[in-house]
Protein backbone atom coordinates (compact mmCIF):
# COMPACT_ATOMS: atom_id res chain seq x y z
CA UNK A 1 0.00 0.00 0.00
CA UNK A 2 1.29 3.46 -0.78
CA UNK A 3 0.80 4.79 2.76
CA UNK A 4 3.60 2.59 4.04
CA UNK A 5 7.19 3.78 3.72
CA UNK A 6 8.44 0.38 2.54
CA UNK A 7 6.27 0.77 -0.55
CA UNK A 8 8.22 3.89 -1.42
CA UNK A 9 11.50 2.03 -0.88
CA UNK A 10 10.34 -0.78 -3.16
CA UNK A 11 9.29 1.70 -5.85
CA UNK A 12 12.71 3.36 -5.67
CA UNK A 13 14.46 -0.01 -5.96
CA UNK A 14 12.24 -0.97 -8.91
CA UNK A 15 13.09 2.35 -10.58
CA UNK A 16 16.83 1.79 -10.16
CA UNK A 17 16.56 -1.74 -11.55
CA UNK A 18 14.37 -0.62 -14.46
CA UNK A 19 16.87 2.04 -15.52
CA UNK A 20 19.67 -0.52 -15.44
CA UNK A 21 17.55 -3.04 -17.36
CA UNK A 22 16.90 -0.44 -20.06
CA UNK A 23 20.52 -0.85 -21.15
CA UNK A 24 22.42 1.68 -19.09
CA UNK A 25 26.16 1.01 -19.12
CA UNK A 26 27.48 -0.55 -15.92
CA UNK A 27 31.17 -0.11 -16.63
CA UNK A 28 33.45 0.42 -19.59
CA UNK A 29 37.04 -0.15 -20.52
CA UNK A 30 39.07 1.89 -23.00
CA UNK A 31 41.94 0.46 -24.97
CA UNK A 32 44.17 2.06 -27.61
CA UNK A 33 41.76 1.59 -30.49
CA UNK A 34 38.61 0.21 -28.88
CA UNK A 35 36.02 0.78 -26.19
CA UNK A 36 34.27 -2.07 -24.37
CA UNK A 37 31.00 -1.32 -22.60
CA UNK A 38 29.37 -3.77 -20.18
CA UNK A 39 25.60 -3.53 -19.70
CA UNK A 40 22.99 -6.06 -18.59
CA UNK A 41 22.86 -7.37 -22.15
CA UNK A 42 26.56 -8.20 -22.34
CA UNK A 43 29.82 -6.67 -23.51
CA UNK A 44 29.77 -4.55 -26.63
CA UNK A 45 33.03 -3.64 -28.30
CA UNK A 46 33.33 -0.40 -30.28
CA UNK A 47 36.13 0.72 -32.61
CA UNK A 48 37.74 4.18 -32.72
CA UNK A 49 34.90 5.52 -34.91
CA UNK A 50 32.35 4.46 -32.26
CA UNK A 51 31.03 1.70 -34.51
CA UNK A 52 29.98 -1.56 -32.86
CA UNK A 53 32.38 -4.38 -33.72
CA UNK A 54 31.00 -7.26 -31.67
CA UNK A 55 28.55 -8.10 -28.90
CA UNK A 56 29.18 -10.85 -26.38
CA UNK A 57 25.81 -11.59 -24.82
CA UNK A 58 25.29 -12.46 -21.16
CA UNK A 59 21.84 -13.23 -19.72
CA UNK A 60 22.43 -10.73 -16.89
CA UNK A 61 19.23 -8.87 -17.79
CA UNK A 62 17.16 -11.92 -16.84
CA UNK A 63 18.14 -11.50 -13.19
CA UNK A 64 17.23 -7.82 -13.16
CA UNK A 65 13.86 -8.58 -14.78
CA UNK A 66 13.23 -11.30 -12.18
CA UNK A 67 14.10 -8.82 -9.42
CA UNK A 68 11.70 -6.24 -10.86
CA UNK A 69 8.85 -8.76 -11.11
CA UNK A 70 9.45 -10.07 -7.58
CA UNK A 71 9.60 -6.52 -6.23
CA UNK A 72 6.29 -5.66 -7.90
CA UNK A 73 4.75 -8.84 -6.44
CA UNK A 74 6.10 -7.88 -3.03
CA UNK A 75 4.67 -4.40 -3.42
CA UNK A 76 1.25 -5.77 -4.35
CA UNK A 77 1.09 -8.36 -1.55
CA UNK A 78 0.77 -5.76 1.20
CA UNK A 79 -2.22 -7.53 2.79
CA UNK A 80 -0.25 -10.66 3.61
CA UNK A 81 2.82 -9.60 5.57
CA UNK A 82 4.08 -13.15 5.99
CA UNK A 83 4.30 -13.67 2.21
CA UNK A 84 5.66 -10.18 1.73
CA UNK A 85 8.44 -10.87 4.23
CA UNK A 86 9.33 -14.11 2.42
CA UNK A 87 9.40 -12.30 -0.91
CA UNK A 88 11.61 -9.48 0.33
CA UNK A 89 14.06 -12.02 1.79
CA UNK A 90 14.18 -13.78 -1.59
CA UNK A 91 14.65 -10.44 -3.37
CA UNK A 92 17.50 -9.40 -1.10
CA UNK A 93 19.23 -12.77 -1.54
CA UNK A 94 18.98 -12.61 -5.34
CA UNK A 95 20.08 -8.96 -5.32
CA UNK A 96 23.15 -9.74 -3.21
CA UNK A 97 24.09 -12.66 -5.49
CA UNK A 98 23.65 -10.38 -8.51
CA UNK A 99 25.97 -7.78 -7.03
CA UNK A 100 28.49 -10.42 -6.01
CA UNK A 101 28.56 -11.76 -9.56
CA UNK A 102 28.96 -8.23 -10.87
CA UNK A 103 31.92 -7.57 -8.57
CA UNK A 104 33.52 -10.88 -9.50
CA UNK A 105 33.09 -10.09 -13.17
CA UNK A 106 34.42 -6.58 -12.67
CA UNK A 107 37.58 -7.62 -10.85
CA UNK A 108 38.44 -10.87 -12.61
CA UNK A 109 37.50 -10.12 -16.20
CA UNK A 110 40.37 -9.69 -18.58
CA UNK A 111 39.55 -7.01 -21.10
CA UNK A 112 42.98 -6.49 -22.58
CA UNK A 113 46.65 -6.94 -21.80
CA UNK A 114 47.00 -3.73 -19.82
CA UNK A 115 45.86 -3.79 -16.20
CA UNK A 116 43.82 -0.58 -16.27
CA UNK A 117 40.73 -0.73 -14.07
CA UNK A 118 37.41 -0.29 -15.93
CA UNK A 119 35.59 2.99 -15.39
CA UNK A 120 32.31 2.73 -13.50
CA UNK A 121 29.18 4.09 -15.15
CA UNK A 122 25.65 5.10 -14.06
CA UNK A 123 24.30 1.54 -14.13
CA UNK A 124 26.83 0.42 -11.51
CA UNK A 125 25.83 3.18 -9.13
CA UNK A 126 22.12 2.52 -9.66
CA UNK A 127 22.62 -1.16 -8.81
CA UNK A 128 24.48 -0.18 -5.65
CA UNK A 129 21.86 2.45 -4.68
CA UNK A 130 19.01 -0.05 -5.11
CA UNK A 131 20.35 -2.42 -2.45
CA UNK A 132 19.80 -0.13 0.59
CA UNK A 133 16.25 0.49 -0.60
CA UNK A 134 15.61 -3.26 -0.53
CA UNK A 135 17.00 -3.53 3.00
CA UNK A 136 15.01 -0.51 4.19
CA UNK A 137 11.87 -2.09 2.74
CA UNK A 138 12.73 -5.32 4.57
CA UNK A 139 13.13 -3.41 7.84
CA UNK A 140 9.77 -1.66 7.34
CA UNK A 141 7.95 -4.91 6.55
CA UNK A 142 9.56 -6.62 9.55
CA UNK A 143 8.54 -3.69 11.78
CA UNK A 144 4.93 -3.87 10.55
CA UNK A 145 4.82 -7.62 11.09
CA UNK A 146 6.18 -7.29 14.63
CA UNK A 147 3.65 -4.56 15.38
CA UNK A 148 0.74 -6.66 14.16
CA UNK A 149 2.01 -9.70 16.05
CA UNK A 150 2.23 -7.70 19.28
CA UNK A 151 -1.29 -6.36 18.74
CA UNK A 152 -2.59 -9.89 18.18
CA UNK A 153 -1.01 -11.01 21.46
CA UNK A 154 -2.94 -8.29 23.31
CA UNK A 155 -6.31 -9.58 22.07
Amino acid sequence: MIQRIQSLYLVLAITCLAIVTAGTAIFSHEGKDFLMVFSVFGIEKFDAANKSIELISYPYFMSTIILIVLSILCLLSYKNLKNQLKLIKLISTIYLMLLLLLFLFLFFAKFSDNAQFPSLKLGFYLLIFGLPFIFLAYAGIKKDKNLLDSLNRLR
